[in-house]
């Protein structure tokens, strides 16, 4: 019962709003570390999850502090990325590094109960309308009117956290993610009229909208499963039709009106600051995410074990800023430089016009960088190199495309440029020194959303 938590403050809770894979992962870390460990949820349990499979890198499980069931994932899927006028396309080959598709309420239901087996104690249904702050520090929650004191309030809650904006902005936490930056998605998982396969298929920029489709058999095959997203940025809601045109072009897909299970998930890079004294952000709440790519699945769960590992190494000091700045550099350093240069490299590709993206599916580029996956040394160092490499390599290719030259120039320049930000980060906490990193990063991050705006 919340009736039985004492409001004096405890030395050992964490609170952590949101029973979202971050949150439940540091949540499971910190329990087994002797922390009394205690999560809001707003929705009930049954409601937790979405009914649907997501891919992920074969090492997204190792290293958590507990082991994933087998039953949770299977093997991944190989998809062909289709160009916006579907003359040209990308085959996804296999690679000798393993890949999984995720059932994602499997995984969530795994983590409740890793959690609730380690001692986390978990109330669901219920909603945490604000934090408590003292002194510029969140030392709690308020519920009902009384006051839930803890060591560290963990944010897990999603894209559109209502806690940020309560962080006081002498943090420089954004109080909301930009429209630029937010997907909105539309899942649909569709009984078949036949057991006919579907061919895996994703569709980049379909008719010219900025956004991503994509059909395909589902893990039963008995089901499909189809997905729409656009930017929440966008008003001409071009993928509107992007439904029935799948719908036409499959014949085992029933025509009738289909449900689809809706959500906004971040597509930006990592936010310039996911910490505050007593206050910080895991998974999606600081924009950890790539669309498609289900590595939101994978940052999310290392963020909660980097989180929780250096709570654990502090767990006899206050966790202010000068602390829990130490995770936010570990997660910049693992994925944020990655998440910020695909960022730019999709900002100048949107730019593109659909007969020029089009050209670069035909080219063959891709396909040519696919075959040498697997010669690619599999350390996170070398993967941020090759990811550079292929988004350097796409714009040099273009050379050859009428009129490229002072795009290739610009875009090249931003790749170089959103490098060198991110790894500038400050390896230790010094106000100023962030702060001047913060605004730099966050500059560099409106003048890509600006050239959005232009188009």
């Amino acid at each position: 019962m919340i009736e039985n938590l004492s409001n004096q403050r405890k030395s050992n809770r964490i609170i952590c709003l949101g029973a979202g894979l971050g949150g439940l992962t540091a949540a499971i870390n910190l329990a087994k570390k002797g922390f009394e460990v205690v999560i809001f949820e707003k929705k009930e349990r049954e409601k937790l999850g979405y009914p649907w499979y997501d891919s992920v890198r074969g090492e997204t499980f190792q290293n958590l502090g507990f082991s994933v069931p087998e039953n949770v994932y299977t093997n991944k899927q190989l998809l062909t990325f289709i160009g916006p006028l579907r003359e040209g396309k990308i085959e996804q080959l296999k690679s000798s590094e393993k890949g999984f598709e995720v059932d994602r309420k499997a995984l969530i239901n795994f983590l409740i109960k890793e959690a609730l087996d380690s001692g986390v104690e978990i109330f669901f249904g219920v909603e945490i309308k604000e934090l408590l702050i003292k002194n510029d520090k969140v030392i709690g929650v308020k519920n009902n009117g009384k006051n839930i004191l803890s060591k560290l309030v963990i944010d897990s809650t999603g894209v559109n956290s209502p806690y940020r904006k309560q962080i006081p902005s002498k943090f420089g936490i954004k109080a909301s993610i930009s429209n630029h930056d937010i997907m909105i998605c539309n899942r649909y998982i569709v009984k078949k009229n036949s057991c006919d396969e579907i061919p895996p298929q994703v569709w980049i920029k379909p008719d010219g909208a900025f956004g991503v489709s994509w059909c395909k058999d589902s893990i039963n095959p008995q089901y499909a499963d189809i997905f729409v997203g656009e930017l929440k940025s966008v008003k001409n809601k071009k993928l509107n039709n992007e439904v029935d045109r799948i719908k036409l072009e499959n014949p085992a897909l029933p025509k009738t009106e289909w449900e689809a299970v809706c959500a906004e998930i971040p597509v930006g890079p990592f936010l310039s600051r996911i910490v505050a004294d007593g206050y910080a952000l895991v998974g999606a709440s600081a924009s950890m995410a790539r669309p498609v790519s289900g590595s939101g699945i994978e940052v999310s769960l290392k963020a909660g074990v980097v989180l929780a590992e250096e709570v654990t190494k502090n767990m006899d000091k206050e966790l202010d800023v000068n602390i829990l700045w130490k995770y936010q550099v570990k997660m910049m350093r693992m994925f944020g430089t990655t998440f910020l240069l695909h960022y730019v490299f999709r900002t100048y590709f949107q730019d593109l016009s659909v007969e020029e993206i089009d050209w670069i599916f035909s080219s063959g580029i891709l396909n040519s960088y696919e075959e040498k996956q697997e010669s690619v040394v599999k350390n996170r160092i070398d993967k941020l190199k090759n990811n550079f490499s292929k988004a350097k390599l796409t714009l040099n290719t273009m050379r050859g495309y009428p009129e490229s030259s002072e795009y290739l120039k610009s875009g090249i320049k931003d790749l170089l440029l959103g490098a060198r930000i991110s790894i500038q980060i400050p390896f230790k906490y010094d106000k100023e020194k962030v702060e001047i990193w913060q605004n730099e990063y966050d500059s560099f991050m409106e003048s890509l959303r600006q050239r959005k705006d232009e188009d």
